[in-house]
């Protein structure tokens, strides 16, 4: 027998018996004398078929790795380590991915009572400079009142010269520290009827005279002149005499706006004595203020 008629021998062999051939026959039709004779003996023995059947089952299984290869063996082997090792490999990384996440989680946890943290800290800080800042500017407020230059309407005077009559007013600083870049300016007018409500008792475009007035004292503004024949009106009550004014100044602190005093009167009464003359007055409705209250007017 050739090689080529034991390969095709040995193959059909390994394949097992068709469908309704009993292993018995096929081990005989295979051609293993050595097998098929035993088998074939076995019909004189008492056994029944059932074992001669397994007899010949486990003589063909015998006969099916006989001719396996170890290399064949030794791959199937280690491809079933490799597996192993990649399962036992993911389980291991699945743990340690548990892991992380669970470390990321607390760690995100943490993080975030920090910020909590510190946003509540943040608060309070603001808070306290918050106070702190209030308690600056009340303790600023009330070093700029008590200190600070303010003007306002003293007292004022009236002489004759000639025919005509000088009305002279008096500033006053209520401040404990001067005034810087002042200016004022003082009117007197007779009119025929009571003040029109439209008529405007303080322009900004006014120049005015420049004047300083020191801490707690007083200065003479420009003086305005009055005719005999107004102040003969008056004093007649043949007319109503105003005098108003105003003075524009900035204090000695830093940052601070400027500040504005007005002021407005009407002489009701003229009284005569010798030697003197003297006024008396009522504050108008409106031109009596000072900063942002002349605004509303």
């Amino acid at each position: 027998m050739n090689d080529k008629d034991s390969r095709y021998k040995e193959s059909k062999a390994t394949q097992g018996p068709p469908d309704g051939q009993r292993w018995s026959a096929y081990l005989e039709a295979t051609g293993d004398h050595t097998k098929a004779s035993e088998t074939a003996n076995d019909h004189h023995h008492p056994e029944d078929e059932a074992d001669r059947e397994a007899r010949a089952i486990a003589e063909w299984v015998s006969r099916k790795f006989r001719g396996a290869k170890f290399i064949d063996l030794a791959n199937v082997v280690l491809a079933l380590i490799l597996i192993v090792v990649g399962i036992c490999a993911a389980f291991i990384y699945d743990g340690q991915l548990a892991q992380m996440r669970h470390t990321n989680e607390l760690t995100k946890k943490a993080l975030d009572g920090s910020d909590r943290a510190l946003e509540q800290t943040k608060i309070k800080m603001q808070g306290q400079i918050d106070a702190v800042n209030d308690g600056n500017t009340l303790a600023k407020n009330a070093l700029l009142s008590t200190q600070r230059a303010f003007l306002y309407v003293g007292k004022f005077n009236i002489s004759r010269v000639g025919n005509l009559y000088k009305v002279n007013f008096v500033w006053s600083n209520g401040g404990t520290t001067p005034t810087r870049l002042m200016r004022e300016a003082v009117h007197v007018r007779l009119f025929k009827d009571d003040m029109p409500d439209n008529f405007i008792l303080y322009d900004p475009a006014e120049k005015g005279t420049e004047l300083v007035v020191g801490p707690k004292a007083d200065s003479n503004g420009r003086a305005e002149v009055l005719s005999a024949a107004d102040l003969e009106s008056a004093a007649a009550y043949q007319g109503h005499l105003y005098i108003w004014g105003w003075a524009r100044y900035y204090d000695v602190f830093d940052r601070t706006p400027q500040h504005l005093t007005e002021f407005c009167t009407e002489v009701t009464d003229v009284v005569y004595s010798p030697g003197n003359i003297n006024f008396v007055t009522s504050s108008c409705e409106r031109g009596n203020c000072t900063d942002d209250e002349c605004k509303n007017q």
